[in-house]
């Protein structure tokens, strides 16, 4: 059975290809506007069919495509207008199938008006970034009964095709808002009501279980999402599952974790082999170590912990301590760099290498696998505080001390490395090996979740939130934004990130970021009918048509009531207006009411109030009695707490769980206003607007000229591109400087470069003595401050390498020949556990710092999916056989060009030499696919068993800059 498979259903089987006749096949399925990639594809994704296996294709309608058979970018169609659209597969040439797209005429009938006969209605105006209005009507059957019904509708155009409106209703077994402000209180419902729809009892992927159900009381991922995803689950437990359904987040968070598989041999080096390990899920070159993200399971672990009591919660700390101490220890030997003492991998959630990396990132992931990223390393500082927390629970305090002891130090490290006191912001990420400095790179959930993890001090906190970017809607997942980059992670805003930013807002006390978060929320929930999972961030739409350039549109895709987009409206509910806070055993309210929100929705109420929230079987009634005067909107702060009383008595600080009735009223009064002169950066542009103040000008590429002058000098040419050379109408960036490094180090800074419509060369002398190692990188900023990400290292002059037809390299598989495809001597996919590989004989002739790589080419996955990263341990050992040096490295896939496999080198091990004669011994390691939850997935390292291996091409022995 074929499927059409893609943007506009999730990448699903909803819309399978039914028989015309023999050998035609249709489809029908009704879009919105957009530019909606998709394939045709089997229901385990074994078999793909696209119209270009090299890039992106738009199809025209009317038109037939030949179709190829390949793992390749996706077709997209794209189309200004709502319709319904047939998809016609023609196999009677089965060597050259065809596909045409034709659009479908239907009358749609008349709309049903939701709002008839209701008793209360509002409407409620938003003023788009074109100064048009948008209403959004709300109304209830009755206003006085238990459970309200509300109705929602709007007249923003939706991302999928459906009704203008929405129904849904309070619920009996969960919390409710009452304000007096009908908006207010149907978004909340609205939320609860989300939640329950992606409460389930079977998930199911395509990549798992050849797509059939896997039974699972958990949390799906989102209507286009049906599955479990690790760091998704996570940071939606975080922000209030974990609070309001205990149990199905543990079932979830359960689910994300896994043994090592029975029928393979684990490396004996592995930590904890017996134990679990949290699941990395599959994503850029192979997955884990490339990405380390798989430890934001802690940031839901961490909450779960404190909504549960007893029995339930003694099994879960065991299950979680379990899991989080064999993650820990294994990132620590795979992932963590003893130099800078910060984890490498991927940054957290932003896994599209293209949509926030060097445009050069996808031919080399080992450079991506090597950087150090902002929110990745804060997940690590989180799972490392939570084990030491847990050691101690468990009585094991050598454990803890050891966890407290690695934590503190990586905090001192993200605050050392990562901290650009000029910008007054983290950098996301740095450049990866060979060039290692931090980039002027930045992503509000990285900012956010160090100052919630108080890695950030209290001033660093206050200079984030007012240094970030913000847009008219809101402020973007990253910033500056990436040019030539359809919407998705890049021009974006993501609920969740921006809940995470009100949270760290209201841990500052800092009212114009936290009035932004809860506009931005608000809204998005308001206009699109439900809790999106993304949005364009200067026009806030579910869809935004780049009408010039089609490519550019998105978000690429978007599914309704995504998990933590629920979660994060929950969290401005519960966590931020109402101020519920919690540790373990015991709670604390300290709700942070701005004068915006008294006055945008409590004008007229004298209290708002939280009932009927569940916490460890009590339950719970908050009210918060509001000042009788709200001030002008002229005058912002926000008020502060007067009283917290627990069933009418006066309590001061945190209310402990022992102190909890069955049933309590918990009376939060607040007082004065404490006014507030913060504001945030903004950014004014329109959407589509490519303008330099939006955008990072594309980072340059390096090439060393042969030529070489008599005094030593060769000629370094930094070629640095147009932003948009292939668009001379559009705005570029002008007054570009240059800034070069050498070895890690500036050597040219701020070079004035000129830049006109075309993309020109420039010729930079670089003065080095021919023979002596040098590594070059370079990046340019615009006259906005906007920055580059680095060109592709160039390292040149001192290196040795041994490849496999060398006689110093032994191995119990035979050498293969040169071919048309592997234009080097190789071992054919070396690397299962039984394998040996070592390189003997290895003359370092002067004491020095140097570094190791494998040369090889893995082409087991294609470079964005997969569970069968490369990830081997280098054993070095001297003369005498005593190990001198050992470390792990990664050997992420790599993608063929023009029929050729390429040569990759793995990130490298480092290591101080003294002079003499060494060997090293490639082992064994192991990555995602060595995890029994793995065992269903469809492509290699799944069904077929787990598979570690590669095309093993060389070592290369070079100095360690």
């Amino acid at each position: 059975m074929l499927y059409l498979r893609g943007a506009f259903n999730g990448w699903g089987t909803a819309n399978p290809f039914q028989a015309l006749s023999a050998n035609q096949y249709r489809t029908e399925i009704e879009v919105t506007p957009g530019n909606f990639g998709f394939k045709v594809a089997t229901a385990d994704w074994s078999q793909e069919w696209v119209v270009n296996p090299d890039a992106i294709e738009i199809i025209m309608l009317g038109k037939a495509y030949t179709l190829q058979q390949h793992k390749a970018p996706e077709d997209a169609l794209f189309t200004a207008q709502a319709g319904r659209f047939e998809f016609i597969l023609d196999f009677n040439h089965a060597d050259k199938p065809s596909l045409v797209v034709n659009k479908v005429v239907r009358d749609s009938g008349k709309q049903k008006d939701p709002h008839q006969g209701r008793t209360e209605t509002l409407s409620v105006d938003y003023r788009t970034f074109d100064n048009k209005i948008h209403s959004v009507v709300y109304s209830v059957a009755d206003k006085q009964a238990p459970l309200r019904q509300f109705a929602q509708s709007t007249t923003a155009v939706l991302r999928d095709i459906g009704p203008p409106y929405a129904e849904y209703s309070e619920l009996a077994d969960f919390p409710r808002v009452s304000t007096g402000n009908l908006e207010f209180d149907a978004l909340f419902a609205l939320a609860i009501n989300e939640m329950t729809y992606l409460s389930v009892a079977q998930i199911n992927d395509g990549n798992y279980n050849a797509g059939k159900s896997i039974d699972c009381d958990c949390f799906k991922t989102g209507e286009k999402w049906a599955y479990v995803w690790t760091r998704d689950l996570a940071y939606a437990a975080d922000l209030n599952l974990a609070l309001l359904d205990p149990q199905r987040v543990v079932n979830s968070l359960k689910f994300k974790t896994s043994e090592f598989r029975k029928d393979n041999k684990v490396a004996s080096s592995v930590y904890g082999k017996d134990g679990l390990q949290i699941i990395q899920d599959t994503g850029s070159g192979g997955s884990w170590p490339i990405s380390t993200d798989r430890v934001t399971w802690a940031f839901g672990a961490e909450r779960v912990l404190n909504s549960l009591a007893g029995d339930a919660r003694q099994a879960f700390v065991l299950h979680a301590f379990d899991a989080l101490r064999n993650t820990i220890e294994n990132d620590r030997v795979a992932a963590f760099d003893p130099i800078d003492g910060l984890y490498t991998g991927e940054q957290s959630f932003l896994d599209w290498r293209e949509q926030t990396y060097a445009t050069w990132i996808v031919d080399d992931l080992t450079y991506m696998a090597s950087s150090k990223a902002l929110s990745t390393n804060v997940a690590h500082y989180q799972a490392i505080k939570l084990t030491a927390a847990l050691a101690e629970e468990l009585n094991q305090p050598h454990l803890a001390n050891k966890y407290t002891t690695w934590a503190k130090a990586l905090k001192v490290a993200i605050n050392q490395k990562l901290w650009i006191k000029e910008q007054g912001l983290y950098s996301s990420l740095t450049a990866g090996h060979f060039a290692g400095l931090p980039l002027n790179k930045f992503d509000w959930l990285g900012q956010s979740l160090a100052i919630m993890t108080g890695i950030a001090e209290p001033q660093q906190a206050t200079k984030i939130l007012s240094s970030y970017p913000h847009g008219p809607m809101g402020a973007p997942v990253i910033f500056p934004q990436q040019p030539n980059i359809p919407v998705y992670h890049n021009r974006a805003l993501w609920p969740f990130v921006t809940a995470y930013g009100l949270s760290a807002a209201t841990k500052a006390k800092h009212v114009a970021a936290a009035d932004e978060a809860y506009k931005t929320l608000i809204r998005g929930a308001a206009l699109n009918l439900s809790n999106m999972e993304n949005l364009e961030w200067l026009s806030g739409q579910a869809m935004w048509l780049q009408m010039d350039i089609p490519a550019e549109s998105g978000p690429v895709i978007n599914s309704k009531y995504q998990l933590w987009s629920v979660a994060a409206y929950l969290n401005l509910v519960i966590d931020n207006v109402f101020g519920l806070k919690q540790e373990k055993n015991k709670l604390k309210f300290e709700p942070f009411i701005t004068q915006y929100l008294a006055n945008r929705f409590f004008q007229q109420a004298k209290q708002i109030q939280l009932t009927n929230l569940s916490y460890k079987g009590k339950t719970l009634d908050i009210t918060i009695k509001l000042p009788t005067q709200k001030l002008d909107d002229k005058e912002a702060g926000y008020y502060s707490i007067q009283q917290v009383t627990l069933n009418g008595v006066k309590r001061d600080g945190y209310i402990e769980e022992g102190s909890l009735l069955a049933s309590n009223e918990i009376v939060i009064t607040l007082g004065q206003l404490i006014a507030s002169s913060d504001s945030v950066t903004l950014v004014n542009a329109l959407p589509g607007e490519h303008t330099p103040k939006v955008y990072a000008p594309l980072e340059p590429s390096l090439k060393l000229l042969s030529d070489t002058s008599k005094d030593g000098t060769k000629t370094l040419e930094v070629i640095v591109r147009d932003d948009y050379a292939d668009n001379s109408n559009r705005l570029h960036s002008s007054d570009l400087k240059l800034t070069l490094y050498r070895n890690g180090r500036k050597t040219i800074e701020d070079q004035s470069i000129a830049i006109t419509t075309q993309a020109k060369r420039n010729l930079v002398d670089v003065k080095y003595i021919v023979g002596e190692a040098n590594c070059y990188s370079a990046t340019i900023v615009n006259q906005f401050g906007n920055h580059s990400h680095q060109s592709y290292p160039i390292c040149v002059d001192v290196y040795q390498e041994i490849n496999v037809d060398d006689r110093r390299f032994t191995s119990n598989k035979s050498v293969q020949q040169p071919n048309s495809n592997q234009p080097y001597h190789y071992v054919a996919s070396w690397g299962a556990v039984d394998d040996s590989a070592a390189f003997n004989d290895i003359t370092i002739d002067n004491q020095s710092h140097v570094a190791f790589q494998l040369a090889y080419h893995n082409d087991k996955h294609v470079i964005g999916q997969g569970i069968t990263s490369g990830v081997k341990r280098l054993v070095m050992r001297d003369a005498k056989g005593t190990i001198v040096s050992e470390g792990v490295v990664q050997l992420p896939h790599g993608k063929a060009k023009q029929g050729l496999k390429p040569k990759l080198y793995s990130t490298p091990i480092q290591a101080f030499l003294p002079a003499g004669v060494y060997s090293i011994e490639v082992q064994d390691f192991f990555n995602m696919s060595y995890l029994t939850k793995n065992q269903t997935f469809t492509s290699a390292g799944g069904l077929t068993g787990a598979e570690n291996q590669f095309d093993l091409i060389g070592l290369k022995i070079s100095p360690s800059f």
